[in-house]
C-alpha cells in the first residue's frame, strides 16, 4: 500500500476493493449500521480493517490498522 492511505476515506467499499483486491473478510453489521473490510498480510502482523457506514453514505469513515512487530 502507498505511504499515505488517506485516499481511502471517503470511498465506497467497492472502490476499496477493486483499489486492493478480494478481501479477507467481508462483513455487515445491520444492527449498528456498518460494513467492515478486512486485510490480513500473508504472515499475519499487519490487519486492516475499513469501516463504512451507513449514515455516511456508505463511505469509508474509519480505518484500523493493527502492526505487530
Amino acid at each position: 500500500m502507498a505511504s499515505c492511505e488517506a485516499a481511502f476515506f471517503g470511498m465506497k467499499a467497492e472502490q476499496i476493493i477493486e483499489k486492493l483486491g478480494k478481501p479477507d473478510k467481508d462483513e455487515r453489521n445491520d444492527e449498528k449500521g456498518y460494513r467492515s473490510i478486512f486485510y490480513d498480510s500473508k504472515d499475519l502482523r499487519i490487519a486492516l480493517n475499513f469501516k463504512c457506514y451507513d449514515s455516511q453514505e456508505n463511505m469509508c469513515s474509519s480505518i484500523s490498522v493493527n502492526w505487530f512487530y
